[in-house]
């Protein structure tokens, strides 16, 4: 800053500090909204599922995810039955666990073995 020798230099210096301050303070606004846009519920799940289906390697992971626990809980529903008793509750906690991890391991094979089983049932004969 300059050395200010006389009245208008100093009225000069002020009005380029508040002309400053006015700047700063709506920057210092407009970053405030951003950030309490990005807080907002709906923007946090927004950019968690961008996140999520943006990344290439756990695009097949949740796929696979998603059919193990579809197909326990379908083990269980089934297993159960609709008035189970103690016992056959705690055997359909168990089964679902058990068909969740197998088809957890082996998401792979039995996409492309269901894949292959599709086609044939829907294949237009000739």
């Amino acid at each position: 800053m300059e050395k200010i020798n006389s009245d208008a230099d100093l009225r000069k210096a002020i009005q380029e500090l508040e002309h400053d301050r006015l700047i700063r303070e709506r920057n210092l606004k407009l970053q405030l909204e951003e950030v309490v846009d990005g807080f907002r519920p709906v923007n946090i799940l927004k950019r968690s599922f961008y996140d999520i289906f943006q990344r290439a390697s756990v695009k097949p992971d949740f796929l696979g995810s998603a059919i193990a626990l579809g197909a326990g809980l379908m083990t269980k529903k089934l297993f159960e039955g609709k008035s189970p008793g103690l016992f056959r509750k705690i055997a359909s906690q168990a089964l679902q666990l058990g068909v969740t991890a197998l088809v957890a391991k082996n998401a792979p094979a039995l996409k492309s073995g269901s894949m292959s089983l599709f086609r044939k049932i829907f294949q237009r004969k000739k």
